[in-house]
């Protein structure tokens, strides 16, 4: 990803840009399964929200910074090397990722056996009261998924259409440079970070507030 990201560097055309941010796309479609099924492998039933909440985080997070130093590097070095800069740094913790992050418990070394093996024993136990899924044609029937689909297409095209076009409306707007227009950029998403961590912790709190009524441990 962070390759096709500094090869947008290169798209002298305007079709040869959008072949390559397409096949972006087709790359980062894979993120998010992806981190899903390893979230699932990792945490509880109890944990995955706030899993789920940091995990998507990263989106607003990023482009909360990126706004103000994409304003600088534009400003500076021009559009096209700003593609580098921010290339480089996702392929050097691709590399990073590699070799440090493992898909399960189990296969790490800073945690006990009886660690493991008792977020295995709990995971199992999760994993066998839900309805087991035969074959990919039952999954993509299921209302459930088709929900989340049709949830997350709403919510990419409003993100990438956030992303896309908020900078050149206040830019085109206002009379601001390049850098004033990030730092304004950069608004909207530290809000959404702040909603996204209050949302979050109100999760917790209510997950706690039914394990003590139920008279489970609190």
């Amino acid at each position: 990803m962070g390759r096709l990201h500094g090869a947008d560097r290169h798209g002298q055309q305007f079709p040869s840009l959008m072949a390559i941010r397409f096949l972006l796309g087709v790359v980062e479609a894979a993120v998010m399964p992806a981190m899903l099924i390893f979230i699932s492998n990792w945490f509880t039933k109890s944990e995955r929200s706030r899993a789920n909440t940091f995990l998507i985080l990263g989106n607003p997070v990023t482009v909360l910074w990126m706004s103000v130093v994409s304003g600088y590097l534009v400003h500076s070095f021009g559009w096209r090397n700003l593609f580098i800069a921010e290339g480089v740094p996702a392929i050097l913790w691709a590399v990073c990722w590699w070799f440090i992050v493992k898909d399960k418990p189990q296969q790490v070394t800073w945690l006990t056996q009886q660690q493991k093996d008792d977020l295995a024993e709990t995971l199992r136990a999760e994993q066998a009261a839900i309805k087991p899924v035969r074959n990919y044609g039952e999954a993509f029937r299921s209302s459930a998924v088709i929900k989340l689909c049709a949830q997350y297409f709403c919510w990419s095209i409003g993100v990438y259409g956030f992303v896309l076009w908020l900078p050149s409306i206040l830019k085109n707007g206002s009379t601001l440079g390049m850098v004033a227009t990030g730092w304004l950029s950069a608004l909207p998403y530290f809000a959404a970070t702040i909603a996204m961590l209050a949302a979050s912790r109100g999760h917790r709190i209510n997950s706690t507030a039914v394990k003590c009524s139920s008279g489970r441990s609190c």
